[in-house]
């Protein structure tokens, strides 16, 4: 899964950034759950002006393939300025779970653009589940193509 997505960053098969406000992240997690609802890398494009957000993860990648689309199309993401100054990001995927039902899996992100620190929780709103996964990490921003 890394090296599809440093080829996805690398081969260019997002668009080029056109504003210089858009800013990419390289995201780096980790979880102590290690159930696999929290990606060990997101990739993240952020316009904080115009308040949107696109993220590419390995959960997007898996239900893009189960819904016949190209595995490497970004999501687009709910965004907030926080007042902190960070940005809050959320986005719902569908996956398939080991029975013949769907599954859906909402999550949370933050990031904080100054200390480039990123969280993220998985929530299960359709199975009414207490367990929340969560990670914690860090981006590095990137040049480059951008998930818009």
């Amino acid at each position: 899964m890394t090296r599809l997505l440093s080829l996805i960053l690398a081969c260019g098969l997002c668009a080029s950034a056109a504003n210089a406000e858009i800013r990419n992240y390289e995201c780096e997690l980790h979880s102590i759950q290690a159930q696999g609802w929290i990606p060990p890398k997101v990739l993240l494009s952020v316009d904080a002006e115009n308040k949107q957000a696109r993220v590419l993860d390995g959960a997007i990648m898996s239900a893009n393939d189960i819904a016949g689309r190209d595995e490497q199309t970004p999501m687009k993401a709910k965004f907030k300025n926080k007042r902190q100054g960070g940005y809050q990001m959320s986005w719902r995927v569908t996956m398939s779970s080991t029975t013949t039902r769907q599954l859906r899996v909402a999550y949370t992100a933050v990031l904080d653009p100054n200390s480039n620190k990123f969280t993220m929780r998985a929530n299960f709103p359709m199975d009414n589940v207490t367990n929340r996964p969560s990670g914690v990490g860090h981006c590095t921003q990137v040049k480059g193509p951008n998930l818009f």
